[in-house]
């Protein structure tokens, strides 16, 4: 134990240091996840070692719901679709109708809600290229799940206001949550089958874009490399 404490309390200090070195939440996310996947492939070989992929489980956890909120609110920004989920969120009974509140009038939802079917029928245009090089498939994976549901949950928070005959929206057409989810899988899941396919071409790691952004991960690579070799000695 305390041979894997001197070896990665500083590989961790260094995965935080060179995280440091980017501009991004979403670049250090992506980055340390990196890092954190690679650690924990390697010591999970070893016994004694619950307690630190404990840890890095956190630590993996921790970064993964960055990626999430940020793509998420990246999505629903961009659709203009935060600016009803504020509203909506916030609006109360006694306030009267929500449709009469400046900002949710029926053409104004209409509006915002064919932005959100571009998305829904575009994925593409709002992916996020540095979730791409995240190089486990089932951090990827996980990252893709949680965001699309996180969209769903504020899209789902507009729908039961606008579904509501106290808030006056009774002429106006909306999708249901279900058709939205349905929708949003169709178009991610070819998106989500290139990206794997392109990466499969590049390589099991990093994409040839990410070996540039993200060159000090190289580093760490072979950092850890010596440091495991130092470990094997030991076993």
């Amino acid at each position: 134990f305390q041979i894997f404490t001197a070896v990665l309390d500083p590989l961790n200090q260094a995965v935080q240091l060179s995280a440091t070195q980017l501009h991004s939440p979403i670049d250090v996310a992506v980055f340390t996840l990196n890092c954190l996947s690679a650690i924990n492939s390697a010591i999970m070989l070893y016994q004694f070692t619950d307690s630190r992929l404990e840890m890095i489980k956190a630590q993996i956890d921790a970064n993964i719901d960055v990626l999430v909120s940020e793509q998420a609110t990246f999505i629903i920004t961009q659709t203009g679709l935060i600016k009803l989920y504020r509203k909506a969120s916030a609006h109360q009974p006694s306030q009267g109708a929500l449709s009469e509140i400046a900002g949710m009038e029926p053409s104004q939802i209409s509006s915002t809600l064919l932005s959100f079917d571009t998305f829904l029928t575009n994925p593409n245009k709002y992916k996020s290229d540095q979730c791409v090089k995240i190089s486990s498939a089932r951090l990827r994976d996980t990252v893709r799940e949680r965001t699309i549901e996180t969209v769903v949950a504020a899209y789902r928070i507009i729908y039961n206001k606008v579904i509501d005959p106290s808030n006056k929206y009774s002429q106006l057409p909306i999708k249901t949550v279900e058709q939205v989810r349905n929708l949003r899988a169709v178009p991610f899941l070819h998106l989500y089958q290139t990206i794997l396919n392109h990466i499969s071409i590049l390589g099991p790691g990093i994409t040839e874009g990410m070996d540039v952004k993200y060159g000090t991960f190289q580093n760490l690579v072979s950092i850890f490399g010596e440091s495991r070799k130092f470990l094997d000695t030991f076993v």
